[in-house]
């Protein structure tokens, strides 16, 4: 597979999004390294969800995964590093907080031997914006 490709509700091997007998509702997969850009509206507080590679990977990867906040007009205000995660983990879940973020950029490193098949997967990745007046509604 190319580095840096992208799928949208499944994993990159064609399946469903799994790992280690865990499903997700929703997500995405992506090639490591790489990095994926996205752009929030309505700006956003929290980002979470949980990171695997898939089970359809080699053991012997390790990734690290690098988020970054910010805003349409600014470089970066908050980032964040987890690892490393390695193959037949379980998912782990990841928060970020960064409130008023415009964009998220998640970015993969991929080391260990077979860094090649660090395929990624984020199950049930959810944005969270917290508005004023909302627990009042």
């Amino acid at each position: 597979l190319p580095i840096g490709l992208y799928a949208a509700s499944r994993s990159l091997s064609g399946g469903p999004l799994r790992a280690r007998g865990e499903h997700a509702f929703g997500g995405f997969s992506m090639q490591g390294p790489g990095s994926a850009r996205f752009v929030l509206r309505p700006p956003a507080d929290r980002f979470e969800g949980r990171v695997a590679i898939d089970d359809a990977a080699s053991e012997a990867v390790t990734i690290r995964v690098t988020l970054r906040a910010g805003r349409l007009t600014k470089a970066a205000f908050a980032e964040a590093e987890f690892g490393p995660i390695r193959g037949g983990e379980p998912p782990r879940a990841i928060a970020f907080d960064a409130p008023g973020m415009e964009t998220l950029e998640i970015e993969v490193h991929a080391d260990g031997d077979d860094w090649r098949q660090a395929r990624v997967l984020w199950l049930d990745p959810v944005v969270i914006t917290t508005r004023e007046g909302d627990a009042d509604e």
